[in-house]
């Protein structure tokens, strides 16, 4: 799971911010000292909002997170928050620099001198006996304000103020047997479970209440199961179950033409739909690609489309979803 994160984080390396707000997709074109970046972009349009002209060292991340595993996880693993900072300053999540060393999948904090408080993050992407690496965003570059890199640190270096571990590891729906009382993550995605399938939960919360427990009582008896509102593995399995079915018959909505050297959720969608056809992107990584393009030209051209490798509304059309 982190090395797929790190792996999407990598091919960012050598992108830089530009000037304005255009051509943000692109790696080199419109290079300047703006902070306009398609890590900002993307927040904006895809989990929440933040200024154009953000400074772009954390939405890089999150962005990173929400190309690898997409919106729920990212907020997931974020505790419930899109923003970095937000989920830093909760504390408990923070690890001491001194003594301690970070594991890949960290955020390391940097300490701003001036500020007298964190300033800087980068995600740790290597370990070794007596150093670190990460990969960061707006890193000052000689000829633009900020590019993405990869840096090299000792574990002794004066200026990380901490690690923080996002919750890549968080209990879930099924781990364990849950009822009225109960709290946790398995208990907000059982009742976004639930939700999906037609039962009132109320808002989302991660408390098992009795709205939650009258709900999962008429689900369990709504399919057969002992209806005592306890949620085991009988019942998380048959929820998930359930769900994933009503799920193949939903219509994904993509919200722009996809094309070469894309990176995003609806990539990977459009390469797990394309790999379940019979047309292999080489993994499913939502980095649109030349194997990715190779497969939508396939696609394209046995559905008697124009091939030129573009998922446009028609290709989008024909592998399930619609263009919006």
């Amino acid at each position: 799971m982190i090395n797929k994160l790190l792996a999407v984080a990598r091919k960012w390396l050598g992108y830089q911010e530009k000037s304005s707000n255009t051509q943000l997709e692109d790696f080199s074109a419109n290079v300047g000292y703006g902070n306009f970046t398609i890590f900002n972009h993307d927040y904006n349009k895809y989990l929440a909002a933040c200024p154009a002209n953000e400074e772009w060292c954390w939405t890089f991340i999150v962005m990173c997170l929400y190309y690898t595993f997409g919106r729920e996880k990212t907020k997931e693993y974020l505790d419930g928050t899109f923003n970095l900072y937000s989920f830093i300053a909760k504390g408990q999540y923070r690890i001491p620099a001194k003594n301690n060393k970070p594991q890949p999948g960290d955020i390391a904090v940097f300490f701003d001198i001036t500020k007298q408080a964190g300033g800087h993050v980068g995600l740790v992407s290597g370990v070794a006996t007596t150093t670190f690496t990460t990969i960061e965003g707006n890193i000052p570059g000689k000829k633009n304000g900020g590019e993405v890199v990869t840096r090299s640190y000792s574990l002794n270096y004066p200026y990380i103020y901490y690690y923080c571990r996002p919750l890549y590891n968080k209990i879930h729906l099924g781990d364990r047997t849950i009822s009225c009382g109960n709290s946790g993550n398995d208990i907000y995605e059982l009742q976004q479970y639930l939700i999906k399938l037609g039962y009132d939960c109320g808002n989302p919360d991660g408390y098992f209440g009795s709205t939650t427990a009258t709900a999962v009582k008429a689900f369990q008896k709504a399919t057969s199961l002992m209806a005592d509102g306890i949620v085991g593995k009988n019942t998380a399995l048959k929820i998930t179950q359930d769900t994933s079915i009503q799920a193949t018959t939903n219509i994904e909505v993509i919200s722009r033409v996809l094309r070469y050297g894309l990176i995003g959720y609806d990539v990977l969608w459009l390469q797990t739909q394309l790999t379940d056809l019979g047309y292999p992107c080489n993994g499913l990584d939502g980095v649109f690609g030349a194997s990715t393009q190779y497969a939508v030209k396939a696609f394209q051209k046995s559905k008697a489309l124009t091939a030129d490798g573009i998922a446009g509304a028609q290709t989008i059309a024909a592998l399930g979803g619609v263009l919006q």
